[in-house]
């Protein structure tokens, strides 16, 4: 009896999955579907989609079926995929209307754990979006009140920095904007960015909540996130009771209520506060480190951008901070970052949900299904762009600019990505800021690129920073004159230019330059770089004094070491140590030139290091290259002229000209000096023994 039960509950429901399967193919048959393939029972093309490169899944379809629409199965969900320009414009005119927003299953289960809690007290997703959108935070306005603190925290965070991992600090950067922004304070969300990357990465992928997934991991940080978010929630709440005034979309978040006149909830805040973050910190970090690496290739556009940030910085007083009019004036930094956006999108796409059947192409789309939109389809299309593997700023400059719809990283229509301008300040004052300060070299030019849906540098962009003081100290002099053009600098920044400045003159032999132009009113340490000119002026004054305590060195040494080993000045120190020491310091000292010539420009300090390091290891044709090289830049040089009699010397070879040639540059120099001295003792010898 029990079997013919069974049986006959298995025949009901075989036979009712059936008549479903047989109805929908039916219903399939009168329905002429997009062209395109599922893949695989249940998880479809999702492998695919999430493991290979999205503009390469876009584009392999797009040949394959149509260049309008094809359909396929990711994340669980039957999608199309609507392509082009016409596809962005029909999609972006009929939001709300036949679509609208969906979030994949992961991001659900990630920003709405407080729907599980308590469903009653869970805002709608049109709420939701009224909450950020309705008072304002993200217009204009409010945004321009938030740009000075924008600028000096971002000045602050770049400040001293030698060697970075770039997509390290910009995420540091864009969480630390992000939640000053959203929750009037960062320091706490701060220590859990490793946990907003996880959420990030586990944003789009599929739902195995077993250890080693990426879900897995995202679950875990959210929670987490979620946990110190509610400590902030709380902390907030008390202020407010106490009468403290705050300005913040948290603020906003805890006293608005909806039409029921029902407040959210602290796991709604939390969950809705923590999207805000991850969405205001990941791609905002992933266009700051893709700008830095496009134009650390190419020092052309670096050139043009340092251009138009420093006629912006010119118009400013003293100390002055950034605000709207700047940020308007940046027309060929924006074009740069748009550029960046083109070649590297920080989001692949988004989801919507088709709220009625329609038709598009020729094609019908049943309710239910899912569209994905995505800028693949455009972004590197020949069609649209003119050689669309070349970064050229240029493009945008056009007076008819790209085609309408075929550039749209931020979405259009009523969906359009809200934080748009909040990511043009963030972006631009991060340019404007590192380019007045910096200029630097990518020391992994040909890094591997990895993360598809969200692309990041395998090593995360390693980078060497150059400040701008850098060519004087590595005799560089006309450089740092030539670059020392820095407007709108602080008194305190200004003065520590013009003394750069002007040693610079002083080490070209300009001292009437320096004397004439530093009065009587300039601060003390011009007026020390004065008398340093009127010193050396005077020719009778010129005297070359030396300690010969190494041991007073190495302690001052020690000192700079500790402040910042990798500074330009303690390497020079440690080189110029090691070489008065000698012995097995001198491949020391060899190896941290090598390394100058790598980074930086040749120039003869650099030059006149190396060659000395060589001749102490006897590697006396190797230092007459360098030499040979360092007089082609400087032909009166004092030092290269010294170094090459002293090499030629050694080589067996005529060393008079170059002793000429510095008795007429520089009759003071102590090998002059010696010279003559060596010339009379010889000439006293040959009439005594004469």
């Amino acid at each position: 009896m029990d079997a013919i039960d069974l049986s006959t509950i298995f025949l009901v429901v075989f036979s009712f999955i059936l008549t479903i399967i047989l109805y929908q193919n039916r219903s399939s048959k009168n329905t002429k579907l997009p062209p395109g393939s599922f893949g695989w029972p249940v998880i479809g093309e999702t492998i695919e989609f999430l493991f290979s490169n999205p503009e390469d899944f876009v584009r392999d379809r797009m040949n394959k079926y149509s260049r309008d629409i094809f359909k396929t199965k990711i994340m669980g969900e039957k999608t199309v995929v609507i392509c082009g320009p016409n596809g962005h414009k029909f999609l972006f005119s009929n939001e709300e209307k036949l679509f609208t927003v969906f979030r994949t299953h992961s991001m659900q289960r990630i920003f709405r754990s407080y729907q599980s809690k308590n469903p009653s007290l869970s805002h709608s997703q049109s709420q939701s979006t009224r909450v950020i959108r309705q008072p304002g935070f993200l217009k204009p306005e409010s945004l321009a009140r938030y740009l000075g603190e924008m600028d000096c925290i971002t000045k602050e965070l770049l400040r001293d920095k030698v060697e970075i991992k770039m997509y390290d600090f910009a995420k540091i950067l864009t969480l630390t904007l992000a939640s000053r922004f959203f929750l009037g304070s960062s320091e706490r969300m701060v220590k859990l960015v490793d946990c907003f990357d996880d959420v990030a990465l586990g944003l789009h992928a599929m739902i195995l909540n077993v250890p080693g997934t990426a879900f897995y991991r995202a679950n875990k940080a959210a929670v987490a996130i979620r946990r110190e978010l509610i400590h902030v929630i709380k902390e907030k709440k008390d202020e407010i009771s106490k009468g403290v005034k705050t300005q913040d979309v948290l603020c906003h978040m805890i006293v608005v209520k909806d039409n029921n006149g029902v407040s959210m909830g602290e796991n709604e805040i939390a969950d809705k506060i923590m999207g805000l973050l991850v969405a205001g910190y990941s791609t905002v970090a992933t266009t700051i480190t893709f700008l830095v690496k496009y134009v650390g290739e190419r020092f052309d556009i670096y050139g043009k951008i340092l251009n138009e940030q420093k006629e912006i910085a010119a118009t400013k007083k003293e100390g002055e901070l950034l605000e709207w009019e700047d940020m308007n004036k940046m027309k060929y930094s924006w074009n740069v970052i748009c550029e960046t956006m083109r070649l590297t999108p920080p989001l692949q796409g988004t989801f919507r949900q088709v709220l009625t059947d329609f038709t598009y192409a020729g094609y019908t789309i049943p309710k239910g299904w899912k569209v994905y939109w995505t800028t693949s389809s455009t972004n590197k299309n020949p069609l649209y762009f003119e050689e669309p593997q070349v970064f050229d700023p240029s493009r945008y400059e056009k007076c008819d600019g790209p085609i309408p719809y075929t550039y749209v990283p931020f979405g259009g229509g009523p969906r359009m990505c809200p934080g748009k301008e909040y990511a043009r300040l963030a972006i631009l004052t991060f340019l404007h800021n590192v380019v007045m300060k910096y200029k630097w070299e990518l020391l992994l030019p040909n890094e591997k690129i990895v993360g598809d849906m969200m692309p990041t540098p395998q090593n995360g962009l390693p980078i060497r920073l150059h400040h701008h003081q850098n060519n004087f100290y590595i005799g560089a002099y006309q450089a740092a004159i030539n670059n020392s053009d820095v407007p709108n600098l602080s008194q305190e920044d200004a003065v520590e230019r013009d003394t750069l400045v002007y040693r610079s003159y002083i080490a070209l032999s300009s001292y009437q330059l320096v004397i004439n132009e530093i009065d009587a009113s300039a601060p003390t340490p011009l007026q020390a770089v004065k008398l340093l000119a009127l010193y050396l002026a005077s020719p009778n004054n010129k005297i070359l004094i030396k300690m010969h305590r190494s041991d007073y060195a190495e302690k001052q040494l020690r000192i700079m070491q500790q402040v910042d080993e990798d500074h330009t000045l303690t390497q020079l120190a440690s080189a110029w140590l090691n070489l008065a020491v000698g012995g097995s310091k001198i491949q020391e000292a060899y190896l941290i030139y090598q390394d100058f010539s790598e980074k930086y420009q040749m120039t003869s300090l650099i030059l006149n290091g190396k060659a000395v390091c060589c001749m102490h290891m006897g590697n006396f044709d190797e230092a007459e290259t360098l030499l040979l090289e360092a007089l082609n830049k400087d032909a009166k040089d004092p030092e290269t002229l010294a170094n090459l009699v002293v090499c030629s010397l050694h080589l067996g070879k005529p060393s008079t000209r170059y002793l000429n040639q510095l008795k007429l540059s520089n009759p003071e120099h102590t090998l002059v000096k010696r010279a003559a001295s060596a010339e009379e003792s010889f000439d006293r010898a040959v009439q005594t023994v004469a």
